[in-house]
């Protein structure tokens, strides 16, 4: 029978027995691993970096902190995991309400500006009302246009 001899393990940081004397499969299982590792981590911060960048461009600019949204695409790109993760630690405001919280939020009404709503909100009237208005209005400046020719008909200044 083959004897054992004690090898340290560099992970646990103690002595134990050479194994892959009697299971030579262990180092390939550890290798196997290994590689599936250099193959999902690229992949999960690509996806993490393609979504950061589909947050950052759907944001409005009151929406992000620190940077423009163009230095944070660039950072994304350049540095992904370290851009991507700044992203979402300091880049981004998180409100209640966030019309980009979830992918689907391409698809959902973005509100509007303050000074467009204040424009429509503010006035109540019917069309009808406000033509109606519009009309007393043209008609008010032609009766002041005529009294003033008629004033200066009557002081005995020349019409023109």
């Amino acid at each position: 029978m083959p004897r054992c001899r004690p090898a340290f393990d560099m992970r646990s940081g103690v002595y134990s027995l050479a194994l892959e004397r009697y299971f030579p499969r262990a180092r390939t299982v550890e290798r196997s691993k290994l590689a599936a590792m250099a193959v999902v981590f690229p992949v999960i911060v690509l996806a993490a970096m393609v979504f950061a960048l589909v947050d950052i461009i759907m944001r409005d600019e009151w929406q992000v902190k620190h940077l423009p949204k163009f230095g944070w695409v660039l950072l994304v790109i350049l540095i992904p995991l370290i851009g991507t993760l700044l992203w979402f630690l300091l880049g981004r405001e998180y409100s209640g309400a966030s019309p980009t919280s979830a992918l689907g939020a391409a698809f959902a009404p973005r509100p509007q500006a303050p000074a467009q709503t204040e424009l429509f909100s503010r006035d109540s009237r019917t069309t009808e009302e406000q033509l109606a208005e519009l009309d007393r209005e043209i008609e008010y400046y032609q009766r002041r246009a005529e009294l003033e020719r008629l004033k200066r008909e009557v002081d005995g200044e020349p019409a023109g």
